[in-house]
């Protein structure tokens, strides 16, 4: 990534303090995210649909966004913030973030990184044939099932 001198010490900051400010802005450290990776023209959708899904579960939302290579796709975070002291502000953030992996999924993109409720989304979605194979060289490289248990399983 091509950077500036003036944006290049923020953005190698570890941890970054805008991230950490962000996951407290609810006064309650945390936040939840999606940050998929999708094609760039998807980015005016994307941004829809994260102004539609925090309005729908009324919540506060942040976003990030990152261009890949030479344009050909992005990564575009949807962020949640919450408090980890009000059940009802959690349980609100659990949703939009299940909302928001199904709409990036809508729009062709594919979770980073995502929690075991995306991961079924996407095998849900994904060529049977992939799922197979996919599972055929867990099983050789791993056949005991000790690497990463219960991730990438129905």
């Amino acid at each position: 990534m091509a950077t500036t001198p003036e944006i290049r010490k923020d953005l190698l900051e570890m941890p970054t303090s805008s991230t950490t400010r962000f996951a407290d802005v609810k006064k309650g450290g945390g936040f939840e995210y999606c940050g998929p990776i999708i094609p760039v023209e998807k980015y005016p959708e994307a941004y829809s649909h994260l102004l539609e899904i925090s309005s729908k579960h009324g919540i506060t939302y942040g976003s990030a966004s990152r261009v890949i290579g030479r344009s050909h796709c992005m990564m575009f975070s949807f962020g949640y913030p919450f408090n980890r002291a009000d059940q009802d502000n959690i349980n609100k953030t659990k949703k939009a973030l299940h909302d928001t992996n199904i709409a990036s999924l809508d729009i062709g993109g594919v979770p980073w990184k995502p929690e075991a409720p995306a991961q079924r989304l996407i095998m849900e979605r994904m060529d049977q044939n992939t799922l197979k194979l996919i599972k055929r060289i867990k099983k050789v490289l791993d056949p005991n099932g000790i690497m990463n248990p219960g991730n990438w399983e129905v």
